[in-house]
């Protein structure tokens, strides 16, 4: 149960790294490029394999802090139906309280 937490937000985190390393290591490069640099095309792969480095550690650790709680659905204290009418429909809502 622990460690598929762990692998979820490792890859999780990993995706938006590289993503947001890879956008940033453009931003870098369009300027280096205007400024002569010859090796500029190489900030776009390194923005990403740094950003999806940082994210796997991220995601680990925020992984490995959770504790695996599930969710389950409940039925909200509410109705909401449509009453038809000979030329329009109404609306009726139904609260409960409990």
């Amino acid at each position: 149960m622990f460690m598929p937490v762990v692998l979820a937000g490792a890859g999780l985190w990993f995706l938006a790294g590289v993503l947001v390393g890879g956008v940033i290591g453009y931003a870098l490069a369009q300027h280096a490029a205007e400024t002569g640099d010859d090796l500029a095309y190489l900030l776009v792969p390194g923005g990403a394999l740094l950003g999806g480095g940082v994210g796997i550690v991220a995601g680990g650790v925020v992984g490995a802090t959770r504790s695996g709680e599930r969710w389950e659905a409940m039925r909200l204290p509410i109705d909401i139906g449509l009453l038809p009418s000979t030329d329009t429909f109404a609306l009726s809502a139904e609260v409960t309280f409990r």
